[in-house]
């Protein structure tokens, strides 16, 4: 379905059902009216006695990677501050501190060659 701004007014019988779902019935149900969406949502309770559903916005990471690490990665987030993530499984037969170690090491390498060119 195309995304479409289009105000749609439904009347019905809405059901809290637990804390965590609504059902509403609407009067006359038309199927496929309204692009289904998925995700969290906040549902306040106006001053009226309505109610009013408004889906939350994923604000999603977006960061540049600066170096793949063996067991992580070193990356810029947008706001520039640098990000270090280091991921040794359990089952790895490593020294899991001389590791970090030597990740970190390669990272602070990686980063200075970055830091050079920009």
């Amino acid at each position: 379905m195309e995304k479409n701004n289009e105000l749609i007014q439904l009347s019905g019988t809405g059901s809290f059902l637990g804390n965590d779902q609504i059902h509403f019935a609407p009067d006359n149900a038309v199927p496929e009216r309204m692009e289904a969406f998925h995700g969290e949502c906040a549902v306040h309770q106006l001053t009226d006695g309505s109610f009013e559903v408004i889906k939350k916005r994923r604000v999603r990471v977006r960061s540049k990677l600066i170096h793949k690490l063996a067991h992580g990665r070193i990356s810029k987030l947008k706001d520039g501050d640098i990000f270090l993530t280091i991921r040794i499984g359990e089952d790895e037969s490593l020294d899991m501190a001389d590791t970090i170690l030597d990740e970190a090491y390669d990272a602070s390498q990686a980063l200075r060659e970055y830091l050079s060119k920009y």
